[in-house]
């Protein structure tokens, strides 16, 4: 994770999550670190990113398998198969507990058959080895299919229709629907949909099973926020999806924004902004907060972007120090 080109003191990273206020990663060998957090009362400039993260391991376990990120709270698996969760827990998104906030990982539940978790704002979703779908926090929607089932928080998991989750690679969407990409490269949505999802037009109301979107084998990757969602083939074209009440009805709210097709991964950076990584290490993030909507052309830099495989000048110079070091020792 480069910050002005540079990289973590580590390079054995093997999976990070960012919440609205802190990054947190694992390492190869199964830590967890707390890598990188920030004050929400500081306006968010391009300028912020000077700031070189200290990354802080959080525990001594070692036996961390995956973890991900909502709005405000962490969900971490482990290799047992126990599930862990920590950050606020207002709407019951990390089980029974501390009702406010709850700093460093606690158990969720006694059971240890979780293969996968992933969350979206204030819920959380696992997948247990049977391949059945759980649900738990605030329920947007539930599994009779109508939108702020029973209402108020919801600590204990609930079974999510018969949907098996045992090949799921990613989940986004915002707190009316979920969207899932399969390992055989399909989209599948449940909740309340937008009415143009990817090109393809719905009623506000669906039942709550999910859904396959479209006859598409070739999705390669997905993220969301609450205004949009990005997505890219596996020819690295990169496709945007405006969600929000206002583009629904925009002749515009499903583009390709970029003119390049070598993007390899997408995800988000906050409330409204989206990011992108292309094949030669570029990394372009665009969106609020100054309101650009026109993405990524004609060249990568909509609001800030990096090259995430190039060498900072610092590190140019300190190198070029030393090396003229060496010869002033060599000639004297």
């Amino acid at each position: 994770m480069p910050v002005n080109g540079e990289f973590l003191e580590f390079s054995n990273w093997v999976g990070l999550a960012n919440s609205g206020t802190q990054v947190v990663g694992i390492r190869s060998e199964g830590s967890l670190w707390n890598v990188y957090s920030w004050d929400r009362t500081i306006p968010w400039t391009p300028t912020n990113l000077s700031i070189i993260p200290r990354p802080e391991r959080i525990g001594s376990d070692a036996d961390w398998k995956s973890v991900a990120a909502g709005n405000d709270h962490f969900l971490a698996l482990k290799m047992n198969g126990t599930l862990w969760g920590w950050g606020n827990n207002k709407a019951g998104q990390i089980g029974h507990g501390v009702k406010e906030f709850t700093n460093g990982p606690v158990r969720i539940g006694i059971e240890s058959d979780w293969i996968a978790t992933f969350a979206s704002f204030n819920s959380s979703i696992g997948i247990k080895s049977d391949g059945s779908v759980w649900k738990w926090g605030w329920l947007h929607f539930g599994p009779n299919g109508f939108a702020r089932w029973k209402g108020g928080p919801h600590p204990d998991p609930i079974r999510w229709t018969m949907a098996d989750g045992t090949d799921w690679l990613v989940l986004a969407g915002e707190p009316r629907f979920n969207l899932v990409l399969r390992q055989n490269g399909t989209l599948w949505a449940a909740g309340t949909f937008p009415q143009n999802l990817f090109d393809l037009h719905f009623d506000r109301e669906v039942p709550h099973d999910f859904s396959r979107i479209g006859q598409d084998t070739d999705w390669a990757d997905l993220a969301g926020s609450s205004q949009s969602l990005v997505a890219i083939k596996n020819d690295g074209t990169l496709i945007q999806n405006d969600v929000d009440a206002s583009s629904i009805l925009w002749s515009g709210n499903v583009r390709e924004p970029s003119k390049y097709s070598d993007w390899i991964a997408v995800g988000v950076a906050g409330w409204k902004q989206a990011a992108a990584l292309a094949a030669d290490g570029t990394l372009s993030v665009w969106g609020e907060p100054y309101g650009a909507r026109r993405l990524l052309g004609p060249t990568r830099k909509p609001l800030w972007s990096i090259n995430i495989l190039a060498q900072s000048n610092s590190s140019r110079n300190t190198e070029t120090d030393r090396a003229a070091e060496s010869d002033g020792d060599r000639t004297n």
